[in-house]
């Protein structure tokens, strides 16, 4: 997603589908220049096929000219083509300043 320059709060939802069954955690991160926020995404407890796990990211950063963000997903050691990130949103909201703190 490309912005133009400015201040964002970025949230991303997704589903993570692993139409396998074995166990899945892939390892999800959104990214907006330097700033990012990452989690694991459990999605099957190895005996039953098609788990799902929805997950949101959330990030904030300001950029001085346009820029990008992204949102990349491992396979979380899944077999190859068993595990798909679907439905996914990101939103991008302008706002006038920002303040992040982390836990």
């Amino acid at each position: 997603m490309s912005l133009a320059a400015g201040q964002y709060v970025i949230i991303a939802k997704l589903e993570i589908n692993n139409s396998n069954s074995a166990d899945a955690r892939p390892a999800c991160t959104l990214s907006a220049g330097l700033d990012s926020d990452s989690a694991l995404l459990g999605t099957s407890d190895g005996t039953t096929l098609d788990n799902t796990a929805v997950g949101t990211l959330t990030v904030t950063h300001g950029f001085t000219a346009g820029g990008t963000v992204t949102l990349g997903c491992d396979s979380g050691y899944a077999p190859a083509g068993t595990v798909t990130a679907e439905r996914v949103k990101i939103t991008a909201i302008r706002v006038g300043s920002l303040t992040n703190i982390g836990f």
